[in-house]
């Protein structure tokens, strides 16, 4: 394990007693818990894999892999939350144009990145830069987030543009808070923490900075590598119920042991 790596999961680590409090509240707010937010944003774990030259740690992704899994153990949503909210940052830090990253990186605090890739919305051109609308599902991390990621196609008017194969261009975007629309229709069973809402990116017209083509990074290199897709896996949630449930069990089968209790399966 690297110090980086051991650096990120010991502050992770510390982070456990809040995260554990907030979790059962947090579900009935169908998002995280100020204190919870503010927690990881203190300790750098939203900025862990943005580019370093922008007040990020550029974490390789295993890191982030393996500090979503601590996160997820404590807590599904805040595992998931996190993982959301670092990736939209990661993204727009490494592939926006420079007037974005200006905005947001270098304007003070870091602003949080969040949002939907899909390409749901519409980019209509104009001038020398796009006129942006979309209505998105799954926006996991944008309750806190100053930025709402979103995936466009270009428009010339009413008119679908396509590449020279005869395809839609996919663009990233931004749109500041401001412009968004929060649905707040996350009613879910499970993850309900994740304030994973519909969101609205109301018409607005940001400069040509804020935008990324999905054939590759615009600009040159600010940048750490990116893998197109990181998969976590769902099971350290898993993993902390089958922990709670093991010392009942243990008890349990030490009450059969001795007499006193049949297994479960061989109940009446």
């Amino acid at each position: 394990m690297s110090q980086q790596e051991t650096a990120a999961l010991d502050r992770v680590r510390s982070l456990r007693g809040v995260i554990e409090s907030c979790a059962a509240r947090d579900e009935e707010a169908t998002q995280l818990a100020e204190e919870v937010t503010d927690a990881l944003t203190d300790a750098g774990i939203f900025a862990l894999v943005s580019p370093r030259e922008l007040g990020g740690e550029e974490a390789h992704p295993d890191i982030m892999i393996d500090v979503i899994r601590e996160l997820s153990y404590y807590d599904g949503s805040t595992g998931w939350y996190a993982g959301a909210v670092m990736t939209g940052g990661t993204v727009s830090g490494a592939y926006l144009g420079d007037k974005a990253v200006d905005k947001i990186f270098r304007s003070g605090a870091m602003k949080l990145c969040a949002g939907q890739a899909a390409p749901n919305g519409r980019a209509v051109r104009e001038g020398d830069g796009y006129r942006i609308s979309g209505r998105y599902a799954f926006g996991s991390g944008t309750p806190t987030a100053s930025f709402c990621v979103g995936g466009y196609l270009i428009y010339e008017g009413d008119q679908l543009k396509l590449d020279d194969n005869g395809k839609p261009i996919h663009l990233i975007g931004i749109a500041p808070r401001e412009h968004v629309k929060f649905h707040g229709n996350w009613n879910v069973m499970g993850l309900r923490a994740t304030g994973s809402y519909d969101f609205e990116v109301c018409e607005h017209c940001p400069p040509r900075g804020p935008f990324h083509q999905r054939r590759g990074p615009q600009g040159a290199a600010r940048r750490q590598p990116l893998q197109n897709r990181l998969h976590v896996d769902p099971l350290p949630a898993s993993r902390q119920l089958v922990d709670r449930r093991r010392p009942a069990r243990a008890r349990r089968m030490a009450r059969h042991r001795q007499g006193q209790e049949a297994p479960r399966g061989l109940r009446p």
